[in-house]
Order: structure tokens, then C-alpha cells, then sequence
């Protein structure tokens, strides 16, 4: 079977037979086990038999584009190995061959195809943008020296002794009673960091992207965070991923709910805002987070929204 089941209703497999890139996407599904995910007519030539093809593997993550240029050569659109040479993002990313054992050899050479989609996952660094969102409250937890050489020269003497507290004048003793308290108030909420990246990040997060396949992939991936010594994020890493295409997730009772009132709020704060899908719940929009959902919309203008072949947007619930 050439074409995943998801978009069989959209993409035949007389269509992939008959189009001029059907020897490599053979070649593709037999020694990496790919489907096709869709398509998207050339930008050259409108036929079908000139049409690119989305390709994923079994759990619908879209692993590259194929398709025939101009002169008769195939292509291949990576989403993770640019070229080192190229005029624009769309050249750097796209590798061409004349012959199909051809353009083979390159793919494997240059490891054009992901390992798994927690490769891609920590390529893109999506998580990362999920993870300040959610501990953005706790941000601020470095402790600034608010007393000057002469004030701290002073507090030194009393700490080992060197002079009596009552030497101090009364406005330093309040003073360094208020650095006290505001240093105790950075533990506190360097604390609270840390209790927020455990609870949150502890177990899987779940999400949703939608892409020019127009489905949607849903799943849930488990995130190992660290925070450095001076209690900033560190390093946010990828360690396992789960998904699937569907045609809707509101069938699923967690994200069911959230995405209905994240819509609701999206509206709220303007109108003009389109949604996608089958039911209309998925936003069209830049970047979003509401807290008290937990639903957190990341960014995916730029380059790592156009780096990928098929220009997932994602939804993240933490």
C-alpha cells in the first residue's frame, strides 16, 4: 500500500502510480517503509502527474516531499539536512538526482530521512518556546547585589565579629533587612520554578499540529527540562514521542474541552480569527498561550515553520 489511510479518500493510488515521481516514492516506500501523506500540485506544472508528494512513516509524521523539477529531475525536500550551498532556504533544503538509485544513495548518504521523530522534534526546539511559557511567571531569579562596597564592608565586620550590630546605622539595618527579604524571595521563587517544571514536565505533554496535509497529527511526548546553577532553563530535550494522523481530535475527552474554550478565549480577544479543520477548532493564528488552560500555541513563523516540508503548526498542553 502506497498511501497512508488517512488521506486514501483524498490521494489514490492510481494517482502516485501515474505521476512522473512514482519510481522513487516506490523505491522510498519499499526500503523505508513510508506512505504517502498527501500532495500538492507543482508549482511549475498544475497536472497531477507532476504533483509533489508528502511522505510520513506509520505514525503520520511527515518525514520529506517528493516530486520532479523542471528538467526532468527528481527531488527530494528534506526537513532537517540543509545543503551547505543554496540561493534560498526552499534550494538549501531540496536535493535533486537525474536517476532514482541516484537520488537513493543521496538520501542515505546525507541522512535526508530523520532517525524518528524525536529527532525532528528536538530539531525544530519547539519545546523549549512550551517550557518558558509555562514557567514565564517564574523568570526573574537572580539575586543582584543591592548594597554597595562601603554597605557591604559594614555587614561584613558585624558578621565575623569585627564590630558590634549597633554600630550600623539604623537606615543600613533596614536596608539589609530589605535585601533579606528580597533575596529570600528569590529562593522562593526559584523554588516555585523548580515545582512547576516538575509538575508540568514530569509526565508526557500532549499536542496537535495541523499541516498542508490538512490533517492533524495528535499524540503526546515525554520532555526531560534542566535549570542551570544559576537557576535559568538550561536545556529542554525530547526523550520520547508518540502520535498518530486523525481527522479531528475532538473525539478526545482531554483536548476536547480545552480547545473548545481556547477558541472561545481566541475570540474573544479578536474576532478575525480563523480556525481549521473539520469542526473549527484549530487556530490559524501566531503564537498563544492561556495559562489557565494550559494550551500553548508556539510560534511557527520563520524559518522553522517554512524549514518544513509540511509547515506544521503546533498546540501544546502542559
Amino acid at each position: 500500500m502506497l498511501v497512508h489511510p488517512i488521506v486514501a479518500s483524498e490521494v489514490s493510488e492510481s494517482t502516485v502510480v501515474m505521476s512522473k515521481v512514482y519510481p522513487l516514492v516506490r523505491e522510498l516506500v519499499h526500503k523505508y517503509k513510508l506512505k504517502v501523506m498527501g500532495k500538492r500540485i507543482s508549482n511549475w506544472n498544475p497536472s497531477e502527474e507532476y504533483s509533489h508528494f508528502y511522505l510520513a512513516r506509520d505514525d503520520g509524521f511527515v518525514v520529506g516531499t517528493v516530486g520532479i523539477n523542471r528538467e526532468g529531475q527528481y527531488t527530494f525536500r528534506t526537513g532537517i539536512r540543509p545543503k551547505d550551498r543554496g540561493r534560498t532556504r526552499e534550494d538549501k533544503m531540496t536535493y535533486m538526482a537525474t536517476k532514482v538509485s541516484s537520488m537513493m544513495r543521496s538520501i542515505e548518504k546525507n541522512k535526508l530521512l530523520p532517525e524518528n521523530t524525536v529527532e525532528v522534534m528536538n530539531y525544530l526546539g519547539h519545546t523549549r518556546e512550551v517550557v518558558k511559557y509555562a514557567i514565564k511567571e517564574y523568570d526573574y531569579v537572580g539575586k543582584n547585589v543591592l548594597v554597595n562596597g562601603a554597605e557591604l564592608h559594614d555587614i561584613l565586620k558585624v558578621v565575623f565579629s569585627y564590630q558590634d550590630l549597633k554600630s550600623l546605622s539604623s537606615d543600613s539595618i533596614v536596608k539589609f533587612k530589605k535585601v533579606l527579604d528580597e533575596y529570600n524571595q528569590v529562593d522562593e521563587t526559584r523554588q516555585a520554578k523548580l515545582d512547576v517544571v516538575k509538575e508540568k514536565f514530569d509526565k508526557p505533554i500532549k499536542f496537535i499540529a495541523y499541516d498542508d496535509t490538512k490533517t492533524f497529527l495528535k499524540g503526546a511526548m515525554k520532555l526531560s527540562v534542566s535549570i542551570s546553577e544559576t537557576f535559568n532553563l538550561d536545556r529542554v530535550n525530547v526523550d520520547e514521542v508518540e502520535c498518530k494522523r486523525v481527522r479531528t481530535f475532538m473525539d478526545d475527552t482531554d483536548i476536547a474541552p480545552l480547545m473548545a474554550m481556547f477558541k472561545v478565549k481566541l475570540q474573544q480577544t479578536d474576532s478575525s480569527t480563523s480556525f481549521v479543520g473539520e469542526e473549527g477548532f484549530f487556530p490559524e493564528c501566531g503564537e498563544k498561550y492561556v495559562d489557565e488552560l494550559g494550551v500553548v500555541k508556539v510560534d511557527t513563523d520563520g524559518w522553522r515553520h517554512d524549514n518544513y516540508p509540511s509547515k506544521p503548526q503546533w498546540i501544546f498542553f502542559v
